[in-house]
């Protein structure tokens, strides 16, 4: 292979192999090497088709590719040599003779995680993100188009487009704001019911008395202030459809006892009734409290709880899926920005506070926080200054981000560097100081574990992070 051409392939991040027509390896990059913990001489000796055999890999591309003479595009899990299972996406691409046989194949490896990281940085290394009102469609968010950009809101949604198209009750469980009713109307839309009606009630909503009137309906005259018609109860209302219990935990133990009843029998009799109806619905219920420790206090009852908690969903909070912050910010901002027929841009600045703040609101802090931007911003630029005061002001580096940076490096490097030249507040700005630690830390973690894929793990980064920071700050 050419000199010139080999070291463009090994100076690349992703992972890149070379076949010959019989797919026996004809060249590695650096990356693969590093990614697969093999030597090069090691994988040299592979042959492709025989991956799949001994377990290396869960399928084989080869020869998928070997077969129809295209390019294929898919998901691997790829074991490595100390027996770690990566999943990755690879593109593997023929190179054809002039008799149209195939003489190499070309393979590029990228870690799927990778792919949300390069999205999120190439959003947020834009000076400003521009959103200009146009006539579009003002329809809502589709079910099917919930922001997930974050490994566990992927994973959440994967495990509930599971759950959908069974019966069984499910118990979604996560703080204030972050999306509950979101997920309770996505699992309807998608499921055999998703035809009929979802009907929904906040039990904190209604005193005890209003709520069981809504809940089981009432005949008429059945008390004081009751429609002459009588009421058609929500439970009711959702035959052959979904109930949605919002905050169950506020449901009072009276009506919780009737609840549990209706769901072990489907019947449900209404105020001042002695008939029972008939009523086939599929319950899905939502809490931000500890149902256990409400069941300890004997304000929640077990029996009920046993039968909610079939299938518990946990949101994950805003704080914990960083990934997902910029993705729903530039989501609410186009909808705002033609909500009100603006046009407003973010600066990169603004951005960087909104991943650095804790967002104890969770998605409905953030979706007020860029409506009231949109409406309260003078000018088409939203910059630090235009943040009113007491708003994203107590924002800090959040401790599952700090995390990532493991603590026996962050010693070792406050000891062999002089701690005043890092914490030099009078003298350096935050930026500065910022990418100095940045710079130090990087090049002892190198220096500490030689490749940039030992690094990356040590650090809880991507392996592509470190190699372009490497190239940044020009040491290896």
């Amino acid at each position: 292979m050419d000199i010139l051409l080999e070291d463009v392939l090994d100076s690349m991040d992703d992972p890149i192999y070379i076949l010959n027509k019989n797919a026996d390896f004809i060249f590695v990059n650096k990356a693969l090497v590093e990614m697969s913990g093999y030597s090069r001489n090691e994988l040299l000796a592979f042959n492709a088709l025989e991956l799949e055999k001994k377990g290396t890999i869960d399928r084989s591309v080869t020869k998928t590719v070997l077969q129809t003479k295209q390019k294929i595009i898919a998901c691997q899990h790829v074991t490595k040599k100390n027996k770690v299972v990566n999943k990755l996406m690879i593109t593997q691409t023929p190179i054809f003779e002039a008799d149209g046989e195939i003489k190499y194949l070309i393979g590029v490896l990228k870690n799927v995680s990778d792919i949300n990281e390069h999205y999120r940085e190439a959003v947020i290394k834009n000076e400003v993100t521009v959103f200009h009102h146009k006539d579009e469609d003002t329809t809502e968010l589709a079910f099917n188009n919930i922001i997930a950009e974050s490994t566990a809101m992927k994973r959440l949604l994967e495990s509930v487009s599971k759950l959908a198209s069974y019966d069984t009750s499910i118990l979604i469980l996560g703080e204030s704001g972050t999306g509950k009713e979101v997920i309770a109307n996505y699992i309807h839309n998608i499921s055999p019911r998703s035809e009929k009606n979802l009907v929904k009630i906040n039990c904190a909503s209604l005193p005890e008395t209003l709520l069981e009137a809504e809940l089981f309906g009432y005949e008429k005259g059945s008390f004081t202030g009751a429609l002459e018609t009588g009421k058609v109860g929500l439970v009711e209302t959702a035959h052959n459809g979904t109930l949605f219990l919002d905050e169950i935990d506020s449901l009072p133990l009276l009506l919780q006892g009737k609840l549990l009843r209706v769901l072990e029998t489907k019947m449900i009799k209404k105020i001042g009734s002695v008939k029972e109806i008939h009523s086939d619905f599929r319950l899905i219920t939502a809490t931000n409290a500890d149902l256990d420790e409400l069941v300890k206090k004997k304000q929640f009852r077990q029996d009920l709880y046993f039968r909610l908690n079939v299938v518990p969903i946990r949101i994950p909070s805003l704080r914990e899926r960083p990934y997902d912050i910029i993705p729903l910010a530039i989501h609410f901002l186009k909808d705002y920005c033609r909500k009100y027929n603006k046009t407003k841009y973010f600066s990169k600045n603004v951005f960087d506070i909104m991943l650095n703040y804790d967002w104890p609101g969770n998605v409905r802090e953030l979706k007020n926080f860029i409506e009231r931007m949109v409406v309260m911003s003078s000018t088409s630029v939203i910059e630090l200054q235009d943040i009113p005061k007491g708003i994203l002001t107590d924002f800090s580096l959040k401790e599952n981000d700090f995390s990532l940076v493991n603590r026996n490096i962050f010693r070792d490097l406050i000891s062999d560097k002089n701690y005043n030249s890092l914490f030099d507040l009078e003298h350096k700005t935050y930026k500065e100081l910022m990418e100095e630690y940045e710079e130090e830390l990087i090049k002892h973690a190198m220096e500490k574990y030689k490749t940039t894929y030992k690094a990356a793990e040590v650090l809880g980064v991507n392996q592509s992070t470190i190699a372009r920071k490497t190239r940044k700050y020009d040491f290896k």
